[in-house]
């Protein structure tokens, strides 16, 4: 959230309303064409793990778990998957019931790649970051677009705004949506490229500091 006055005192507050694998993503690839190939894969997997957590809770919603105002009941299922395993755990559970096959993402090659760089400090090479980035768009967006715009979808991106607002005493006056490169790319036709979000993202994100 984003907090503003003005010189006669009048104070709003802007919130963003995508969900925040969106703009992770955003970042990541902001980062990789800055030259920093380490944060970019460590965002890319932080965007990862918050669509899977998108992801199940809007199969809860789906499947009348989570009907607002009964959202906040979700509340200790996430208490108690609050890691990377268990919510990766949740995630291809839900898959499963959803889908009827386990999910083909996140492969052994792609889990090894991301342990070494997050928890062993190796330093990827540009090549293996789009390598990474482009398994993680295939699998993505298709399925982000399946659901994408639904009630149920709209009901897990409130409940996650919610959790994120939790505690602080601002309430948004205003909420605000930006045409993120995962956006871009669920309004295009064919097979998502990681050239198409780089280029997005690097021409068009809000994240891009203003000219001067």
């Amino acid at each position: 959230m984003y907090a503003f006055g003005c010189p006669a005192g009048h104070r709003s507050v802007h919130q963003l309303g995508n969900p925040k694998f969106e703009i992770l993503f955003d970042i990541g690839l902001l980062a990789f064409a800055d030259g920093y190939t380490r944060e970019a894969v460590a965002t890319f997997a932080a965007a990862v793990e918050e669509f899977f957590r998108l992801f199940v809770t809007t199969v809860f919603a789906k499947r009348q778990m989570g009907d607002d105002p009964a959202l906040p009941k979700l509340d200790p299922f996430w208490k108690l998957a609050n890691r990377a395993e268990p919510q990766l755990g949740a995630f291809a559970a839900a898959y499963m019931f959803e889908k009827g096959h386990a999910p083909e993402f996140p492969d052994q090659k792609s889990t090894e790649f991301r342990n070494n760089v997050i928890h062993r400090g190796r330093i990827p090479k540009s090549a293996e970051v789009v390598e990474y980035a482009e398994k993680i768009l295939g699998f993505v967006v298709p399925l982000y677009t399946e659901f994408w715009g639904s009630t149920p979808m709209l009901l897990a991106t409130a409940y996650q705004s919610r959790k994120e607002r939790r505690g602080l005493t601002d309430q948004p006056t205003a909420v605000y949506f930006y045409g993120s490169s995962i956006h871009n790319l669920i309004t295009r036709s064919g097979t998502p490229t990681f050239q198409q979000a780089l280029q997005f993202a690097t021409t068009q994100s809000f994240l891009q500091p203003a000219a001067t």
